[in-house]
């Protein structure tokens, strides 16, 4: 059944619904599957794809890029110095 407004679409049926997104653990779980699947098949260039892929989807998902956080930038800061206690 297609919509007359939009011949080469189909129509959406108003009894089914469109199914949720795939959860972000479903997709990584996915991913590793092909991966998998490819690195057996000898498929080097497909798992550096599946790779970029699946850091790509956990730096999305991650409360901090990996890319802005690192330790040389703490650690160049200068620490204050305090003055030593008084008895």
């Amino acid at each position: 059944m297609y919509d007359p407004a939009h011949p080469d679409r189909p129509r959406q049926d108003a009894q089914r619904s469109i199914p949720p997104e795939a959860s972000r653990q479903d997709a990584l779980g996915r991913l590793e599957r092909e991966r998998w699947h490819a690195q057996d098949a000898g498929e080097l260039g497909l798992v550096a794809e599946i790779d970029l892929k699946i850091k790509r989807l956990s730096a999305a998902s991650s409360p901090v890029p990996p890319g802005r956080e690192s330790t040389s930038s703490t650690a160049s800061k200068e620490r204050r110095a305090t003055p030593p206690r008084k008895k």
